[in-house]
């Protein structure tokens, strides 16, 4: 915090212009103060050449320099230091400029420039608002000073000033800050300052320039001081801007001033010489100058200030009820949180002519601070003040201020070289901070004891309730304080691309400790809240998370037709009673905080949140809008425009989506233009529609109205759809012109679908009939065709994109035919090729004819073209008749594709398995192609299960798939867990182990089934030790005993056991309802959540229950997910059930396993199970 607050003294010190010299010893040439005389002048004046550093050798000057400024009645300097500061407040610290930087500097210089005004001036140039080049170099300057013993507080001229003003001379200045800013911002390129800060970041370099630099001011010699800054005598345009136009302003103001009293002028050094000097000049208007003999007997070093009660300025808080006391008014600093909120606003003072800078502030504690906790919030807030890594705690004592505790601490900051000296006073809620920066030796002087002593406290107002209303978020309410506005933009969690912008109203009352809040929330263009309960539900438990607290009390409300929420929150320092309302898209959250346990209070928070109420929306700015020549529309705002391919009903299309927020009423006006393939068919228009209003209604909406129109010749629909529950309605224009499907939509609330607003939306869309084209009803088959032969590469790959979608019907059976025997550029693509796409589409319309086509393209393809080769049998799999399935068998075992991988080769014989058998046995000797086993073994043993082959169908094959078998065992066991290869074969020897089980008289088949229950690949172990059982042999108990502990087999084993009649042989340790309720949850999580299972889960509580006429008990448990390092712990809640009532039964049913995937903390665990029951109605 204190950081900040040098960066604004630091501003302020270097804001005089500095001047540039070389090492010169000698000082018999010393001509720093000069004599005014002449031209009527009834008393001499004199002009001083200064330099703007607080290095002590600066200050050693001629004595004539005091002497002669004790003589006169007036002082004159460039500019007066309240000037400065008044400027720099309003205008440096508060706007921000273009950061040219990047643009001019490389990435290397501007990170090196980063980090050193990081390191050494405490500040970063993102939180630098003027980026001005000039200012940045002024700053780098300071910081390549190295404080020296005995140094001054304050720099030359502010030191002058201080005596002055001591002296109660009249303070004069000579220019505004405007006047020595504007060169620099004027200059004719800025290259030339950003070429003197490069030479600046050689801080070497800078320091050995400083240091040359006060020993030329130390010599006194103006005239080589000048010659050495400005060595070239032509014309130079920075020195006529920097020096010379200045000066003739300074003179011109100075003349005025002489004439009337004798007046004392310190200016830079370096305005003295040159023929545009201040010298020259003012003998041009006829005035004698002649320098002033030089003595240096040390009165300079000597001299004491005079002790002079000066006038201050009382600076008062009504809002904080308090005053104190200052040498002119103070500047509001507003100190921002991370999350660029204000924590409270700073009342800082920089006093230009002692180096001091004085601070005072208040904060209210949104809670009453018990006696107990006194102590620990003093640490807290000390500490805070110490956390700079270079600040150092060097006093704290207790002190008492009119009865109330308070702490007075001193701190040393090495990184500024400051001292600082802190008052903390704590009245009830109310916390007082005054504090002072300067050198050690100023923290107890004379000023420092006026500051703190002139501290006091007042009463405070009395609640004076008032309306205030913000027409552009269109609300009213009434407020016993204050409101300030502040915003705030963030990014949405989990949601990209989609930002929040949140409007906040917020005042305090400070005696009673009550905060006031009253946030509008909007969010991107694109962003809709389609769930009001969900989403109001969401706000309140973030809420409640947030605050650390707990709901005591919640409600649902409603005003003026807008749905809402009222809740309360206690937390162990506040109680929170808001109220949120949905208007549209836009959330409206209003709160109060108050102390804990002051129930009188709820009173005035009730007041507050009552007198809310809603007023209407300016009328946006409506502006035409269009993309191309095709369709014209109004819009509120800026428009938004993204594109993307998208699939709807079947079918591609390239869609320009344009959304357009409305900046009064935050709703959201959305419109999509869709280009439709040129091969895309529709049936017939009736049909479509039906299609388009079919897909535009989503669960629990309910299609309000539906009213077809024409827009400009083209055929429309428009629909009126609502969510149940929801306060806003889906409003859209479903439009098809030509082979474009333009759709208007927005969500609004329901009193206000017919707006004259959104009437306006909509009413302002046209078409323009010149560039429509297109037919999405005509046929487009042959074009399609034609296209694939096209010699144009790109509309070639565009009719191949469409195969995928395009619905070929049985009359293009024949064209299919011939374009399958056609050559394309893609013919060598393995994956995607055209003959690929287009076999896919034979599949789907086959016919008698396809078996001989099938039979000849096949046998006519070469080794290489196995991915054809597999496509091609498909087409005969997915007829699924014997005669298919006979050619298939014939094709596959006398041309086998040669390929690696695992392809499921009988995946679409599923539905109807009858047709199936007539390739058995003859089918099975695929088993010898690895790519083939494994859903080879699968589609037997489905056929075996169905009674469609018996065993001795592959009697034959039983011998040589033991031995693949055994050599598939072999590699599994040598394989790690982490190969593909590992799980792969277990798998496909799973499959063989079922296979297997139908020969119970082979002993080499049961020998290996042995072998396999010692995989330690559970799922594989499982099903040798079924295959055993089901032939009666035995079975190790400590290797069921270790699969009954897989909580993801347990089930299936004591399934699987019950089915052959042997649950004798389940381990009884497993055999409980607990052990099983929680493996049925896990069961369904990891199902549920695609492999992912919960890190712990924790039995919460089982109950006896009834559900559905079913009476059974339900097991209730929390689970979590192991959380990341800086992620915080979430529980959720879950059941499982029913169990039977007799807890020595069990059941693997798990009919009533489930979890909403809620917060455990957000409800109470009846209000858990009764929602989750609640989803299987």
């Amino acid at each position: 915090m204190y950081r900040s607050f040098t960066y604004c003294f630091t501003i302020i010190c270097i804001c005089f212009f500095s001047i540039q010299a070389f090492s010169q010893q000698s000082r018999s040439n010393y001509n720093l103060l000069w004599k005014i005389s002449g031209n009527g002048l009834k008393k001499p004046s004199y002009l001083f050449g200064t330099m703007h550093l607080k290095d002590k050798r600066v200050f050693d000057f001629s004595d004539s320099v005091l002497v002669k400024l004790d003589e006169c009645p007036a002082f004159a300097m460039e500019i007066l230091p309240d000037s400065i500061i008044r400027a720099l407040f309003t205008r440096f610290l508060s706007t921000d400029t273009t950061d040219k930087l990047r643009q001019m500097l490389t990435s290397e210089e501007y990170e090196l420039l980063d980090k050193r005004l990081q390191d050494e001036a405490g500040l970063s140039i993102g939180k630098l608002k003027s980026k001005q080049p000039w200012l940045i170099n002024m700053i780098l300057d300071k910081t390549v000073v190295v404080p020296r013993k005995g140094d001054k507080t304050t720099f030359l001229d502010a030191y002058l000033y201080r005596l002055a003003r001591q002296q109660d001379k009249k303070l004069i200045g000579l220019e505004k800050l405007q006047d020595q800013t504007s060169p620099f911002d004027d200059y004719a390129s800025l290259k030339e300052q950003v070429k003197t800060m490069r030479t600046k970041l050689d801080k070497s370099y800078e320091a050995k320039f400083l240091e040359n630099m006060i020993k030329m001011y130390h010599s006194g010699d103006v005239d080589k001081l000048y010659a050495t800054i400005y060595p070239n005598s032509t014309f130079d345009q920075r020195r006529y801007k920097v020096l010379t136009v200045r000066n003739i302003a300074m003179v011109e103001r100075l003349t005025a001033h002489i004439r009337e009293q004798a007046t004392f002028t310190a200016v830079g050094a370096a305005h003295l010489p040159g023929d545009d000097g201040m010298i020259k000049l003012l003998q041009k208007k006829g005035f004698t100058l002649t320098p002033v003999k030089a003595t240096f007997t040390g009165m300079a070093a000597s001299y004491k200030e005079k002790a002079v009660q000066e006038k201050w300025h009382t600076f008062t808080s009504a809002e904080n009820a308090y005053a104190v006391d200052m040498p002119a008014e103070p500047f509001p600093y507003d100190i921002d949180s991370d999350k660029a909120s204000k924590i409270m606003t700073m009342y800082m003072l920089p006093d230009l002519a002692s180096g001091m800078v004085y601070y005072s502030a208040a904060i209210t504690i949104p809670t009453q601070v018990k006696p107990s906790q006194q102590d620990e919030l003093f640490r807290k807030m000390i500490d805070g003040m110490a956390q700079n890594k270079n600040s150092k705690l060097l006093k704290e004592s207790k002190i008492t201020f009119d009865t109330y505790p308070g702490r007075e601490v001193e701190f040393f900051d090495g990184k500024e070289a400051a001292y600082m000296r802190c008052r903390i006073i704590l009245r009830r809620n109310n916390v007082y901070m005054q504090m002072i920066s300067g050198a050690r030796e100023q923290l107890h002087n004379q000023e420092a004891v006026r500051f703190f002593n002139s501290f006091r406290l007042q009463d405070f107002a009395k609640s004076n309730w008032k309306e205030f209303t913000d027409p552009l978020a269109a609300f009213k309410i009434n407020t016993p304080v204050s409101l300030t506005k502040q915003s705030r933009e963030q990014d949405m969690e989990n949601m990209e691309g989609i930002k929040s912008f949140q409007t906040i109203f917020s005042g305090t009352d400070q005696q009673k400790g009550i905060g006031y809040l009253s946030i509008v929330n909007d969010f991107s263009a694109s962003y809709v809240i389609l769930d009001d309960s969900l989403y109001l539900d969401g706000v309140m438990n973030l809420a409640a998370e947030r605050g650390q607290g707990k709901l005591i009390e919640k409600r649902d409300i409603n005003l003026q037709a807008f749905p809402g929420k009222a809740f309360t929150i206690q937390s162990p320092n506040l109680m929170y009673y808001c109220r949120t309302y949905l208007r549209g898209s836009r959330l409206y959250y209003l709160i109060v905080t108050t102390p804990p346990n002051e129930e009188s209070l709820k009173s005035e928070a009730e007041t507050f949140l009552n007198s809310f109420s809603f007023t209407s929306f300016k009328s946006p700015l409506w502006q035409a809008y269009t993309s191309d020549k095709r369709f014209a529309i109004k819009f509120p705002g800026e428009v938004i425009n993204t594109t993307d391919t998208t699939h709807f009903m079947g079918n591609g299309f390239i869609s320009s989506h344009y959304v357009s927020k409305d900046p009064h009423s935050s709703l959201s006006y959305f419109m999509s233009r869709s280009k439709y393939s040129d091969y895309y068919e529709a049936g017939n228009e009736t049909e479509y529609f039906k299609q388009l209003v079919e897909a535009s209604i989503e669960e629990n909406d309910s299609l309000l109205s539906e009213t077809p129109l024409t827009i400009d010749g083209a055929p429309a629909k428009e629909l009126i759809i609502q969510k149940k529950g929801n306060h806003t309605v889906k409003r859209t224009k479903l439009i098809l012109s030509g082979s474009n499907l333009y759709e208007l939509m927005i969500y609004v609330p329901a009193s206000s679908v017919f707006s004259a607003e959104v009437n306006h939306f909509f009413d302002g869309f046209t078409i323009d009939k010149a560039h429509v084209s297109g037919n999405i009803f005509s046929k487009k088959a042959d074009k399609l065709f034609a296209d694939l032969q096209s010699q144009n590469p790109d509309l070639h790959q565009e009719a191949s994109d469409a195969i995928s979608d395009f619905k070929f019907v049985q009359k293009d059976l024949s064209a299919l035919y011939t374009a399958l025997n056609k050559s394309y550029p893609d013919d060598t693509l393995q994956y995607g090729s055209t003959k690929l796409l287009l076999l896919n589409a034979l599949s789907e319309i086959s016919d008698a004819t396809t078996l001989p086509f099938i039979k000849t393209f096949y046998n006519r393809l070469a080794e290489s073209q196995s991915q054809l080769q597999i496509a091609a049998l498909r087409v005969l799999t997915n007829m699924n008749a014997e005669e298919s399935l006979t050619l298939f068998t014939d094709l596959i075992l006398n041309k086998t594709p040669k390929i690696e991988r695992n392809v499921p080769l009988f995946y679409n014989l599923g539905d109807s398995l009858a047709p199936s058998k007539v390739m058995f046995p003859r089918i099975m000797a695929l088993y010898k192609y690895p790519a083939f086993t494994s859903s080879l073994y699968r589609f037997a043993n489905s056929l075996c299960d169905s009674s469609l082959i018996k065993p001795q169908n592959i009697l034959s094959f039983r011998e040589p798939m033991v031995a693949d078998g055994k050599t598939r065992f072999s590699k599994h066991m040598q394989a790690s867990n982490e190969e593909d290869s590992y799980y792969s074969d277990a798998y496909t020897l799973e499959m063989l182990a079922r296979l297997l089980g139908n020969f119970p008289e082979d002993p080499a088949s049961q020998q290996l089934l042995t072998q396999m229950t010692t995989s330690p690949y559970d799922d594989l172990a499982l099903e040798a030790a079924m295959a055993l059982l089901k032939q009666n042999k035995p079975v190790s108990k400590k290797r069921l005993a270790e699969i009954a502990a897989n909580k993801s087999l347990c089930l299936s084993l004591y399934d699987r056991l019950a089915s052959l009649k042997r649950l004798d042989l389940f381990p009884s340790k497993y055999l409980n309802q607990e052990y099983f309720a929680q493996n049925s949850l896990i069961s369904y999580l990891v199902y549920e959540d695609e492999g992912g299972e919960p890190d712990k889960v924790v039995l919460l509580e089982s109950r006896e229950t009834e559900i559905d006429g079913t009476k059974g008990r339900l097991y209730i448990y929390k689970f979590r997910y192991k959380p990341e390092p800086d992620e915080k712990e979430s529980w959720y809640i879950g059941m499982s059930g029913l169990q039977p009532l007799n807890k020595k039964q069990v059941s693997t049913s798990g009919n009533y396993t489930y979890t909403r995937w809620e917060l455990l903390e957000e409800k109470s665990i009846n209000e858990h199970v009764e929602a989750i029951l609640g989803s299987f109605e």
